[in-house]
């Protein structure tokens, strides 16, 4: 829904959805860690690391882990050996 609203926002100037989505992982003993959710929006020319709906301003690497939706992955940009590696899959 959320591709849907990003790419006809005329369509949809009255809806009370849109933006980036937000993502949180809750682990077993109820700690939790915010995702950075690579997203990209009507003003972007490519995509872009978003953190609570809000985007990143890029002044280098951050310790986190950032979703791809397009693929269903997460990665983390200092722990992996290059940013389009696999570290850890939701299938």
């Amino acid at each position: 829904m959320l591709y849907k609203v990003n790419e006809s926002s005329y369509e949809f100037k009255n809806s009370s959805i849109g933006g980036a989505p937000q993502a949180l992982k809750i682990y077993e003993h109820l700690s939790s860690q915010k995702l950075g959710v690579l997203w990209m929006n009507r003003m972007d020319s490519e995509p872009s690391i978003y953190l609570s709906g809000r985007r990143l301003t890029n002044y280098g690497p951050r310790d986190m882990w950032i979703l791809d939706p397009e693929k269903l992955i997460t990665y983390n940009p200092l722990k992996s050996n290059s940013d389009k590696e696999v570290i850890n899959q939701f299938i």
